[in-house]
């Protein structure tokens, strides 16, 4: 929320959800895929990140910007993470820091 709150400061339009399954209806009403998704890492249940992400990818067929988001310190998730191409930022996650992320994450590859 507090995320979701400075983004909006800064004019982005933003859709916040718990995960895919509260995020899919609100998607249905965008006329185009999001500029950029910035998703935790750890979702709800066994839902991560990399999955919604996955989602995404197959809804709107073409690949999105994505920041993922962890306070993740377990091996495997964070080489998960890092795996991904994705830009990774560890929390806490300062504006300053989330405003350079955009920039990278939204920079053509």
């Amino acid at each position: 929320t507090a995320m979701a709150d400075l983004l909006r400061g800064w004019g982005h339009e933003v859709i916040d959800a718990a995960g895919m399954l509260d995020l899919q209806p609100r998607l249905m009403a965008l006329s185009a895929a999001p500029s950029l998704v910035i998703c935790d890492y750890r979702l709800r249940g066994t839902e991560t990140g990399l999955s919604v992400v996955a989602q995404l990818h197959e809804l709107f067929n073409e690949e999105l910007p994505v920041i993922l988001i962890t306070g993740d310190t377990g091996a495997e998730r964070l080489q998960a993470a890092q795996d991904s191409g994705h830009v990774l930022l560890h929390k806490p996650v300062s504006p300053a820091a989330l405003q350079r992320a955009m920039a990278r994450a939204a920079a053509p590859a």
